[in-house]
C-alpha cells in the first residue's frame, strides 16, 4: 500500500515540478506538509498576541504579586480559544507549554496565593538561603551543572513550602505548581522528555524546533 501511495503521489505532483531536478520534487513534498503547520502556527501566534494586547500587562515584577490582575490575565487567555486540535508537532509542543503555564497560574493565583501574600520578600530570602545551605550540606549536589541545578529544585520546594505561612491546601497547590514548572523547565533542557510526553519522535520535531515553539508566545 505504501508503494502505491507514493506512486500515486509521484504521478499526481510530478507535472508540477521540473523533471530535471529531483530535489524540487522533495522540496515540494516537504512544503506540502510544512506550509499548513506554518499557517496554523502563525494563526495561534496572532491570536495570543492579540489577546495580550488587550490586557493591562506591564513588564514589572510587581504584576506577579497582583492576584486579581493575574487571575484576569489567566482567564482572558483561557477564554481566547487560540489553540484547537492539530497534528502539527510544533503546535503540540506550544499547546503543552500553554497548558502547563495555565495550570501553574491557576494553582498559584486561584489556590495557593495565600502562601505568597502572607510571606514577606525578606522571609522568602531567609527561607531560601536556609534551604540552600541544608541541601549543600546534605551532599545531594555532587557537581556544578545544569542537571544538578534542576535536581536541586524539587528538594528546594520541599524544604521551602512547608515553612511558609499558609494553609495545607494552599501549600499543596504551591507544591503542584512548583513541580509542574520544574518539569517544564527540565523538558526544555532535555527535549526528549517533552517528545516522550507528547509521543513524538525526533524526526517529528528537533530539539531546536522545540525551543523555537516558545517564540509564538507574547
Amino acid at each position: 500500500m505504501k508503494y502505491l501511495f507514493f506512486l500515486a503521489l509521484f504521478t499526481t505532483i510530478s507535472p508540477c515540478v521540473s523533471s530535471e531536478d529531483p530535489d524540487d520534487l522533495l522540496q515540494f513534498i516537504i512544503d506540502s506538509y510544512a506550509k499548513p503547520c506554518e499557517a496554523e502556527l502563525n494563526a495561534v501566534k496572532t491570536c495570543l498576541h492579540s489577546t495580550a494586547s488587550n490586557l493591562n500587562i506591564s513588564e514589572g515584577y510587581n504584576m506577579f504579586l497582583d492576584k486579581e490582575l493575574m487571575i484576569s490575565v489567566i482567564e482572558e487567555f483561557e477564554n481566547s480559544t487560540c489553540f484547537g486540535p492539530s497534528e502539527c508537532a510544533n503546535l503540540k509542543v506550544a499547546k503543552y507549554v500553554y497548558d502547563a503555564v495555565m495550570y501553574i497560574g491557576f494553582k498559584v493565583y486561584q489556590q495557593g496565593f495565600g502562601c505568597i501574600e502572607n510571606t514577606s520578600l525578606e522571609t522568602y530570602q531567609d527561607i531560601g538561603q536556609h534551604c540552600v545551605n541544608l541541601i549543600l550540606v546534605s551532599g545531594q549536589i555532587k557537581e556544578r551543572s545544569i542537571d544538578s541545578f534542576i535536581d536541586m529544585l524539587k528538594p528546594m520546594v520541599q524544604c521551602m513550602v512547608p515553612r511558609l505561612v499558609c494553609t495545607d491546601t494552599q501549600k499543596s497547590a504551591l507544591f503542584a505548581a512548583s513541580y509542574r514548572a520544574i518539569d517544564l523547565v527540565d523538558g526544555f533542557i532535555h527535549p526528549e522528555k517533552i517528545r516522550n510526553t507528547l509521543q513524538l519522535s525526533e524526526s517529528d520535531i528537533s530539539n531546536e524546533e522545540i525551543a523555537s515553539a516558545l517564540n509564538i508566545f507574547p
